[in-house]
């Protein structure tokens, strides 16, 4: 809990049932949190007041976050809709991104770049360059999805050099993580491992431990696709070592699947379907959104 102290809808404004939700969202309470939310919208509602827009999309984070990606869909529609009927272009720009989020869970690379050049188009109408550097990030990570390498690379580094010429190290560090993965789908494992150690030098420094913990993974999955398993394993040991101490269970199962990823490329297949357990385990438990894919992968290796 938040600390909030429960009153009744009838004498506490909507703005409090939602600053609150905002804190339990923080704190990852996401039940909490809904329940917030949902009397905040119904207040809302009632006093026929815009501003419920935003308490839809805060749903629509819940959803998303829970793997519940038709909810969230429903969430987000909610609140565009409002949106783009008050003129809410600030708004709309990120509800489109968040719905281009959903595409790209589904793995529906196509529609997740039409929302996003809807979220783009906007922010640079209204010179919004953190806006336009998420939506060039993300418009990237689109691109490699359905195997576009070229503009993969294109869209992240027009990303990188707006973060570059604004100072923002961090937001740099994280595209430079992504042209690693460029470069290693290219089978230029040299380069990709120079773009993560660039990224690596940043996030000590800022003492960012998950976002080092990211790229360390990421120099194991380098490792295991030039076939040195015995490095691809050093450096997922080596973030597990950071989201374990951290409490990170995603990020933590997110490895486990790439142990399981090494076992098995080295034919070890009792080993791989310990790593595999251990991952689906944490998945179940979360319902994390993330882990959608790493499930379907999983199930496809044990056939079920």
């Amino acid at each position: 809990m938040s600390g909030f102290t429960e009153s009744s809808d009838e004498d506490t404004p909507a703005s409090t049932y939602y600053s609150h939700a905002i804190s339990a969202f923080e704190q990852r309470n996401f039940k909490y949190c809904e329940e917030l939310c949902r009397k905040a919208a119904e207040l809302y509602e009632r006093a026929g007041n815009d501003e419920v827009s935003e308490v839809y999309v805060q749903l629509g984070l819940i959803a998303y976050w829970q793997g519940d990606l038709d909810a969230a869909n429903k969430w987000y529609r909610k609140a565009l809709e409002i949106e783009e009927r008050t003129g809410n272009e600030h708004g709309a720009a990120r509800t489109y991104h968040y719905l281009s989020d959903i595409a790209y869970a589904r793995e529906d690379f196509g529609s997740a770049e039409k929302l996003l050049r809807k979220s783009l188009k906007i922010r640079e109408q209204q010179g919004d360059e953190i806006g336009v550097s998420e939506s060039c990030n993300q418009l990237g990570l689109a691109a490699y999805g359905r195997g576009d390498l070229n503009a993969a690379e294109r869209w992240y580094r027009k990303s990188m050099e707006i973060d570059e010429r604004n100072g923002d190290e961090h937001g740099a560090a994280k595209l430079y993580n992504n042209l690693s993965a460029v470069a290693n789908k290219r089978g230029d494992f040299e380069s990709a491992e120079k773009w993560l150690w660039k990224s690596i030098r940043i996030m000590e420094k800022e003492g960012d431990e998950i976002a080092a913990a990211n790229s360390y993974h990421q120099l194991g999955v380098v490792a295991n696709d030039r076939g040195d398993f015995k490095s691809a394993e050093k450096w997922y040991f080596r973030s597990l070592g950071i989201t374990e101490k951290l409490n990170r269970e995603v990020l933590t199962a997110e490895t486990y699947c790439n142990l399981g990823n090494v076992a098995r490329d080295q034919e070890d297949n009792k080993a791989a379907e310990e790593w595999y357990r251990k991952a689906l385990d944490i998945f179940e438990r979360n319902g994390a959104t993330h882990g959608v894919i790493h499930l379907g992968k999983i199930a496809q290796y044990r056939g079920n």
